[in-house]
């Protein structure tokens, strides 16, 4: 995500580069994830300013 910046980065996307296609986890573990590194990078998780969920999409690294 930090090679894409402020681009939309698809959970296919994520699970190929992270755990490759082989691995097969469900788009759920990257959600779970997602929270987890929210939870020590966010001020506010639940209000996120730099990882956003962007719906049906993905998610997007919001950083300058």
């Amino acid at each position: 995500m930090i090679n894409r910046k402020k681009e939309v980065v698809s959970r296919n996307d994520i699970i190929d580069i992270v755990w490759g296609m082989d691995a097969m986890p469900i788009t759920r573990t990257v959600d779970v994830f997602m929270s987890r590194i929210r939870k020590k990078i966010e001020d506010k998780p639940s209000d996120p300013k730099y990882i956003k969920s962007i719906r049906s999409a993905g998610y997007k690294l919001d950083i300058e």
